[in-house]
């Protein structure tokens, strides 16, 4: 059986840029391409390696596996989250609230490996990533070859962390294949961002597939440790098949969160049959952490991570 994965206490943070080190909130939601920002102080730097294992896959310019100069908040800012997360004033609806995606999270080393593989193989060319966090899943699809990504997130402020990483991975010439959107997945108003004129395909095809690029399989939607609830779960569920049936091939992982049931149960009743994660071997993740926001860990040591995988619907 999949282990579960203990989540935190569900709460919230008001977070003002000025409290934590100087980090830059992003400007009104926007899609755009990558713009490097000052370097905020209150982030550190881990290198983290995404072992590939697609026999098929072309060798990166690392060598056999990716390497990721991964940022997240430092022990001392998410101390300082948790002080807030904890005052009476907090705004639950303020997106700026949400501390966990300052830090990385085991299901994204697995799903991480997974898109390396997919677009080394060729068969996947642009990667949009829903709940982006600190970015991992997104930094290793732009390293394996993506021709373009966008990586999506409701928090602005998690956007600028990954702003951050960036700069630290590549160069110039690769800014380009990356773009950062704020979304939110709970929005039912809301289709996926746009890719940006420079990433779009040229001419798109009518009706459904028109609006997520003709991709004919070759764009991928993932998604990983974003099941903390059932009512995020089901969105996330919607948003699955809506890019499924727009020709996108969907990637999701997860360690067995509360929000896994309403998800899987989301899918089949917009009529994916008999939805399953399947048991992958992972590894938690190593760094400082708040007791608050995850449980601290000294080493990797093996972790079942779920995932799911769904063809598009041609």
């Amino acid at each position: 059986a999949m282990a579960t994965f203990q989540a935190a206490p569900f709460f919230f943070v008001w977070l003002l840029a000025a409290s934590v080190g100087g980090m830059v909130a992003s400007p009104a939601p926007s899609t755009r391409p990558f713009v490097g920002v000052s370097p905020p102080t209150n982030l550190v730097e881990h290198c983290v390696t995404v072992r590939t294992t697609d026999a098929n896959s072309k060798q990166s310019p690392f060598g056999e596996h990716i390497h990721v100069r991964l940022l997240e908040f430092s022990l001392e800012a998410q101390d300082a989250l948790v002080e807030r997360a904890l005052s009476p004033e907090v705004d639950l609806d303020d997106p700026n609230a949400d501390p966990y995606g300052t830090v990385l999270w085991p299901a994204a080393l697995t799903v991480a490996r997974r898109v390396a593989d997919l677009v080394r193989s060729g068969r996947v060319q642009r990667v949009l990533e829903l709940g982006a966090g600190t970015g991992l899943v997104s930094l290793t699809a732009v390293s394996a070859g993506a021709s373009a990504v966008l990586a999506t997130d409701y928090n602005p402020i998690t956007l600028d962390i990954l702003r951050q990483a960036a700069l630290l991975n590549f160069e110039l010439s690769d800014h380009d294949r990356l773009s950062l959107a704020e979304f939110d997945v709970t929005d039912e108003g809301a289709w996926f961002p746009p890719w940006p004129a420079h990433l779009a395909p040229p001419a798109p095809s009518e009706g459904a597939a028109a609006r997520a690029g003709d991709s004919a399989g070759r764009d991928l939607l993932v998604c990983a440790d974003m099941l903390y609830s059932p009512r995020t779960s089901r969105c996330v569920a919607r948003r699955c098949m809506e890019a499924r049936e727009a020709g996108w091939r969907v990637l999701v992982g997860d360690v067995g969160r509360p929000g896994v049931p309403a998800f899987l149960a989301e899918l089949e009743r917009l009529g994916l049959p008999n939805p399953a994660f399947t048991p992958t071997q992972g590894t938690t993740v190593t760094g400082a952490r708040n007791s608050l926001i995850a449980k601290e860990h000294q080493e990797n040591t093996p972790l079942a991570v779920g995932v799911l995988e769904i063809d598009p619907l041609c």
